[in-house]
């Protein structure tokens, strides 16, 4: 028997099979690719939204099952099963929060909205099911000076930016709503959405879905995302048919030429939604809020251009069913 004439063929087995390895990774790589967003989670800074006359922010501790079956557990326990709505608030930090924050009672931050930016402090924890999950947030001051008439007329998603550091630069949510502008500057980021299917055709919920109009939304907002020296927009397309979507966002030229990509062209049904701007470590370079969210719920998440790519940079207060 030849034994080289085998080790031969067994090592070009194995090259074929890493090969093919390597190819059905790159191909498996590149179909998820459309739901895969980069991440680098900054710490001591989050988002903030007002909840039964308070300012709460989300550490994001992961809204996981953990959280919730401590949530659960602690709410049962003290207040029985009906819980869903509710909201619960505790002034002191107690042993079982410890796990959930690192913030402690006195804990300074600074909170932007669109219209104001306040000193605040950590004065309490709560417990609450906005939707449907319970969920645990550490709760801040200054609700009185963040929650006027124009705040809550005025801003359509209410959220804020917090953090340990001083924050200079309020949010904005000042869109472009002339026709002719949003037609020239959206033209080809929606074109290239709309080479994309959703799924597959043999799919019936599609099909269903399809024979009706999808409804579509396109919002755009001026910034500095990239210091490319040009005037730059963030251009967010959505297009839903019921429970399905296609979502695209992309940083834009004044002439609509597409510069860089915020997220990939989204069609299983996860979108993300850009309505708004902020500055928060004041470098000249804007974030990106957007809505993260599907038919049925959704939450925040803040882009920040790295020099290469758009990197999720906070995420928060995901709720849903």
């Amino acid at each position: 028997m030849n034994f080289s004439l085998i080790k031969k063929a067994t090592f070009k087995k194995s090259v074929v099979i890493f090969f093919a390895l390597v190819l059905s990774i790159s191909l498996n790589k590149n179909i998820y690719s459309q739901v895969y967003i980069p991440k680098d989670i900054k710490k001591n800074l989050h988002f903030g939204i007002l909840r039964s006359g308070y300012i709460l922010i989300d550490e994001n501790n992961g809204g996981d099952e953990t959280e919730e079956k401590f949530c659960i557990n602690y709410i049962k326990k003290r207040y029985g099963n009906d819980y869903q709505g509710r909201f619960y608030y505790f002034p002191e930090k107690k042993g079982e929060f410890y796990k959930y924050t690192k913030y402690n009672l006195g804990d300074n931050f600074y909170v932007a909205s669109s219209n104001e930016i306040i000193k605040s402090k950590v004065i309490g924890y709560a417990i609450s099911a906005p939707i449907e999950v319970l969920r645990f947030n550490t709760v801040l001051s200054g609700a009185g000076e963040i929650s006027n008439e124009k705040y809550l007329s005025n801003d359509f998603y209410p959220v804020m930016i917090c953090s340990k550091n001083e924050i200079k630069t309020r949010i904005s949510y000042n869109q472009i709503d002339d026709a002719m502008m949003v037609a020239k500057l959206s033209k080809n980021v929606i074109d290239k959405a709309n080479n994309v299917d959703i799924i597959n055709d043999d799919n019936l919920q599609y099909k269903y879905e399809k024979e009706n109009e999808p409804r579509t939304s396109t919002k755009i907002l001026k910034g500095n995302f990239l210091n490319s020296g040009k005037q730059e927009y963030v251009v967010s397309y959505h297009k839903v048919y019921s429970q399905l979507c296609i979502s695209y966002s992309a940083i834009v030229s004044e002439d609509g030429y597409i510069l860089e990509d915020v997220t990939k062209i989204l069609n299983v049904g996860r979108h993300f939604i850009c309505f708004g701007i902020s500055d928060y470590n004041s470098d000249g370079l804007n974030e990106i809020i957007a809505e993260d969210g599907y038919y049925e719920g959704g939450g925040y998440v803040l882009f920040e251009f790295n020099g290469l790519y758009f990197d999720i940079i906070v995420e928060g207060f995901d709720d849903g069913l």
